[in-house]
């Protein structure tokens, strides 16, 4: 028999491994194989003596599954978003638990979807109550089961919210699973342990937050209690660590405001250090730090905590969690709305559940949520549901269309690529950078661009990236190269000592650029930079397309190199082996292909055939239309209209403007 366990310590080898061991000892199967997924250290070698005893061998599990792919191509980091937790959703809240658990309160605003996306997309840092990470687990071993032709097993896991659901769906693949309901849940965070508890008391919770904040940051909580203007209506966005109030081209959070005609004064922003308040000041925005809460919570209006049922305790501790976490964050931003003058919340951040409570806090002091769609998926995801007042899109295309996967928007506002402001501001900077390569011999240049990595595997996929181009670039005295990591900061310490040595090789040829400069989370160079100085642009995934997208909407031949297997993709519908490859080699034979015949070949990285389905526009104007709508929002506040007729007000100047095939309605 083969035997699994996700913690392998004194007390689940004690109750759960140690009686199977000598069962199986009295019976006809005397030889065992037990693998681990995580292990104490203390109980280790005692454990592995008592096995070998009873003739079981002890191993650390190291199957890789991430590179396996189904018959369609598909790996299983694509499969658990696009599938897989779709199916645990719809039979977690089908389940005989939740029903008994729920309550009518639940319909009100967006409570139900709240809960909906937060049994399988929890708002707190990642642990194993994650069901992306319990599915993974379970495929990690059926799939390790199927490399060594074993045809039924049993995983020892530690006992989680939803367990029936889990046992079900591991038996489809000859998985018994059997719970350890013991077993101490180690990986969640004293941190996150305290937050649970303090969830319970939201005014306590709140009141520690604000002597933590006025202890450290006494000054700007007093400048900022000076300046409180709830009477200006403004907006209230979510950045992504991009402070830049430069019309330079360069990424910036304000986006929307330095390309369009939006006035500073409806604009609030946090800031974290005297210099960006001081920026900020100059600008006429309405600045708050970032740690400021001094404002009253609002506990009115609160949800009703599950009813109680003994039969399914963990189940029941998972959905007082959601509802606490969703009533003390509509409490919290209810205050902070009211006390800053509030009426447009809009974000980017749609991966978890955060943005539904505190678009219904925007509607409780009568102001609207908005969406803005920063990065490209062309596939379903459980991620992507999202419930918004307006949401911002580069047009009318879904990726999770259908089967009420997409969630509830009003007004759902086509406005073209939003990332594109900067082409011509940055065309001479990127001219500039090409004549000093093509000085050097070269003829054709290349723009590379990557996704970040946070493991050993893929750490390996970003070296891929990167040593394949570079080796052709070394070997071919007329061939340019730029990279644009999208995480420049970390980039040399994940690509390794052999790697790096010969991007600093490359480098030194005069041949090679790297954009290393970075912001707060990520690299600051827009992607269009790399690619107004390049002949030919490659992005080496396909699951994250922003890049390549962006590239493709001025025009340059894009590539995409699918090596993890997103076969699912709407990208798939560009052509095979002259737009999408599988791996490196092959992109670099048909690039050098290109580039050497006459012409270049027909169709290579030529996007048209969908690219008008993604920016009827094309014309680069996307922020503009974007801060133009917004600015009609807040007008509509200042002159005290509801936010229906607000809604609908700028939705009618914008199908006027720009055409009512731009605006779906809900």
């Amino acid at each position: 028999m083969t035997l699994y366990v996700e913690k392998l310590s004194f007390l689940s080898f004690a109750i759960h491994i140690l009686p199977e061991l000598v069962m199986n000892k009295l019976g006809l199967n005397s030889r065992n194989e037990l693998y681990y997924f995580n292990v104490s250290k203390r109980g280790k070698w005692v454990i592995s003596l008592v096995c070998k005893f009873f003739g079981c061998n002890t191993k650390k599990y190291d199957f890789e599954i991430r590179s396996i792919k189904d018959k369609n191509g598909e790996c299983i980091n694509a499969r658990i978003p696009r599938k897989y937790l779709f199916e645990i959703q719809e039979q977690i809240i089908n389940s005989d638990a939740f029903k008994s658990m729920y309550r009518e309160d639940w319909d009100k605003v967006r409570v139900y979807n709240y809960i909906r996306k937060g049994v399988i997309i929890p708002g707190l840092s990642p642990s194993i109550d994650f069901p992306a990470y319990t599915i993974f687990m379970i495929q990690r071993v059926f799939l390790q089961m199927q490399a060594q032709a074993i045809n039924n097993s049993k995983f020892f896991m530690i006992d989680r919210p939803w367990m029936s659901i889990y046992a079900k769906y591991a038996s489809q693949y000859g998985i018994t699973v059997i719970p350890m309901k013991y077993m101490y849940n180690e990986q969640e965070t004293l941190r996150n342990r305290s937050k649970r508890i303090l969830e319970r008391h939201p005014k306590v919770f709140h009141l520690i937050k604000n002597i933590r904040s006025f202890s450290f940051f006494v000054g700007e909580m007093k400048w900022d209690n000076e300046k409180i203007d709830n009477k200006t209506p403004k907006i209230f966005f979510d950045g992504v660590g991009e402070f830049n109030l430069e019309r330079n081209g360069m990424n910036s959070d304000y986006y929307f405001y330095l390309y369009s005609e939006l006035p500073s004064k409806y604009i609030a922003s946090y800031y974290k250090s005297n210099l960006e308040r001081k920026r900020l000041q100059d600008e006429g925005i309405y600045a708050i730090h970032y740690r400021n809460c001094s404002h009253p919570v609002n506990t009115a209006n609160t949800i009703s905590r599950p009813t109680y049922c003994s039969l399914f305790k963990n189940e029941y501790k998972e959905l007082v969690s959601i509802i606490q976490q969703y009533n003390n964050s509509k409490s919290y931003w209810v205050g902070f709305f009211r006390k800053h003058g509030i009426k447009v919340y809009l974000s980017w951040y749609n991966a978890y559940n955060r943005h539904m409570a505190i678009g219904d806090a925007i509607n409780q002091v009568g102001g609207v949520s908005a969406i803005w769609e920063r990065s490209f998926l062309g596939e379903p995801s459980a991620e992507l549901f999202t419930e918004s007042d307006i949401s911002f899109q580069y047009s009318q295309w879904k990726a999770n269309e259908g089967q009420g996967r997409e969630g509830k928007t009003s007004y759902r506002i086509s406005v073209g690529f939003l990332r594109d402001y900067g082409i011509e501001l940055l065309r001479d900077r990127a001219l500039a950078l090409r004549e000093r390569l093509l000085k050097k011999g070269v003829t054709k240049i290349v723009a590379v661009f990557d996704q970040n990595s946070n493991d050993e595997y893929t750490h390996g996929r970003q070296r891929g990236n990167y040593i394949h181009i570079l080796r052709a670039l070394l070997d071919t005295p007329w061939l340019g190269v730029i990279f644009k990591p999208k995480k420049s900061a970390s980039l040399k310490s994940r690509l390794g000592e052999e790697v790096v040595e010969l991007l600093d090789k490359a480098i030194n040829t005069g041949r090679c650029h790297l954009y290393d400069s970075y912001g707060e989370n990520q690299s600051n160079i827009p992607a269009v930079l790399a690619a107004l100085s390049a002949d030919v642009c490659i992005h080496g995934h396909l699951y994250a397309g922003s890049a390549a997208l962006e590239c493709a909407f001025m025009g340059r031949p894009t590539l995409l190199v699918d090596r993890e297997g997103h076969p699912y993709s709407k990208l798939y519908e560009l052509q095979d082996g002259k737009v999408i490859f599988k791996n490196w080699p092959d992109t670099i034979e048909a690039l050098l292909d290109h580039f050497q015949s006459p012409g270049g070949i027909p169709g290579f990285g030529d996007w048209s055939s969908i690219i008008d389905e993604f920016d009827p526009f094309r014309d680069g104007k996307g922020a503009y239309r974007m801060g133009t709508y917004l600015y009609w929002l807040l007008k509509g506040f200042e002159s005290g209209k509801d936010k229906n007729i607000v809604m609908a007000d700028a939705a009618e100047m914008y199908c006027k403007k720009w055409g009512s095939d731009k605006i779906s309605q809900s």
